[in-house]
């Protein structure tokens, strides 16, 4: 065969490689696919199992008493410790304390201990809840040197465990936290304090907010949610009275509602930003009185119109507000603008 011969051939043989390469990644392909697919219905069928012997037992010990148990194999201790959370995460008082128990008989301490020293996320965040519902103080500087983890999932379930754990104890850090921690979404720490109880969450929270700047308190205001709405009130109050930032000052009279707060509310009624005098109206309107009408009647005639809105809502909606008040103010009012607010207002609530 000549070379003009052999150089035609040769795109036919590297087409011929090349398909047979294609044919071969793409058997691999489904051969790795069959595999998944065969572990997946595996584990699955390890995870019933598992969840036919183990529930039984657990919400026995849940009930009564723990019952003899039968030993758990350590591939089983996944299964074991998802299915133990589970039913764990349902229970308080006595029957937690039992299944605790049923999880410590089984081992599950050890086998927490293991994971959490180990690199996989999984099982560390797994290890981080089972340790905290298990609350054992030696696990204490351990559970606490995960607050440092850099990834936030992690860092927030050390969190959590060390609450679980000993609440009281570990508030103070886990609260002084958020001061860096700017990834822990405020919602989920929320969601920790109230767990823990307002009356815990109380004095940290409030230590927090004294310490915060005025961008961490943009972040951080949200907390007084959880705490007792007196003491609330007067971090809110504080609060107002020292900030100057109009995005951080209408924040904060967003949340107020409590009557406490009304003098540190009713200061703020001529500050020049309009956001916050727009906040003080919705704020009157949740906690005002009678003594806030005439500073609501001339909030009704700002030169913006969202102020002149909420201040109108805030004065139909003040304890003791007769339709008849509201008629003669709307007649005796001068101001166009504050006038047609107050008729928009009246005609929302009618469709209302």
């Amino acid at each position: 065969m000549g070379f003009g011969a052999a150089s035609e051939l040769l795109p036919l043989r590297l087409a011929l490689i090349i398909g047979s390469v294609a044919a071969l990644l793409t058997a691999a392909m489904l051969v790795q696919m069959l595999l998944l697919r065969w572990r997946t219905r595996r584990l699955e069928k390890r995870r019933q199992a598992v969840a036919e012997r183990w529930r039984p037992l657990m919400l026995a010990a849940a009930i009564d008493a723990v019952p003899p148990l039968p030993p758990l194999a350590a591939r089983d201790a996944w299964a074991f410790i998802l299915l133990w959370q589970q039913i764990a995460e349902g229970l308080r008082g006595e029957a937690r304390t039992r299944l605790r128990e049923l999880a410590r008989q089984a081992g599950m301490a050890a086998v927490a201990r293991r994971w959490l020293r180990g690199t996989g996320a999984a099982r560390r965040l797994m290890a981080l809840a089972m340790l905290g519902h298990l609350g054992d103080p030696a696990d204490w500087d351990a559970l606490r040197a995960q607050l440092g983890e850099r990834r936030p999932d992690l860092s927030l379930m050390a969190a959590r465990a060390l609450v679980l754990s000993d609440a009281q104890r570990a508030l103070p850090d886990v609260v002084a936290q958020l001061l860096t921690r700017t990834d822990w979404p405020v919602s989920r720490v929320a969601s920790l304090l109230r767990e823990a109880g307002a009356e815990l969450a109380c004095a940290p929270v409030l230590a927090l907010l004294q310490q915060a700047d005025d961008e961490a308190l943009l972040r951080l205001l949200p907390l007084l949610a959880v705490i007792d709405e007196q003491e609330a009130a007067e971090a809110v109050s504080a609060v107002l009275q020292r900030v100057k930032d109009p995005q951080v000052l209408a924040a904060a009279l967003a949340g107020v509602n409590a009557p406490a707060a009304l003098p540190a509310v009713r200061a703020l009624a001529r500050h020049p930003a309009w956001s916050v005098r727009a906040e003080v109206a919705s704020a009157l309107l949740r906690i005002g009185n009678e003594a806030d009408r005439e500073t609501l009647q001339r909030l009704m005639g700002d030169r913006e119109w969202w102020v002149r809105y909420h201040a109108a809502r805030a004065f139909v909606g003040l304890p003791g507000t007769t339709a008849q008040a509201v008629a003669r103010l709307r007649e005796g009012l001068g101001d166009r603008f504050a006038r047609d607010m107050l008729q928009q207002v009246l005609a929302e609530q009618r469709l209302q």
